[in-house]
Order: structure tokens, then C-alpha cells, then sequence
């Protein structure tokens, strides 16, 4: 994985990747229904939002703190 400035760049680098996996043939013999590649880069770029929103609000009350120390 490559070098990211936000907590939730390597989720996105993964979901990014996701549906390029290459899937055995026994795999999706055992699961009919298939696998929801999009699905799941999907559930990760959201993932991701939400982890870079979470750092913005740590981040926010490190700033707080500090002002009020």
C-alpha cells in the first residue's frame, strides 16, 4: 500500500482495488448467489468517510483541550 495522509486513505486504496479480485471458480461454486464486489467497496469507502471524520473530530477536541489547559 502506498503512503496516505488521512486515517481513511488506505480503506479507500483497498475499495478501490476490491473488484479487481479474481475469484475462484470453487468459491463461487459454493456461494450461488456471488460475492457483492461493489458492494463491498462500497461498505469500505464508507468506512473509510467515517474513520477521516472521526480523526477531524479527535483532532478537533486535542485543539479544544489544549485551548482550555
Amino acid at each position: 500500500m502506498e503512503e496516505t495522509n488521512k486515517p481513511g486513505d488506505q480503506l479507500r486504496v483497498l475499495a478501490q482495488s476490491i473488484e479487481s479480485v479474481e475469484i475462484p471458480a470453487a468459491v463461487k461454486m459454493l456461494l450461488p448467489g456471488g460475492i457483492d464486489l461493489k458492494g463491498a467497496r462500497s461498505v469500505l469507502e464508507q468506512a473509510a468517510s467515517q474513520l477521516d471524520r472521526l480523526d477531524a473530530l479527535e483532532e478537533r477536541i486535542g485543539q479544544l483541550e489544549n485551548q482550555f489547559n
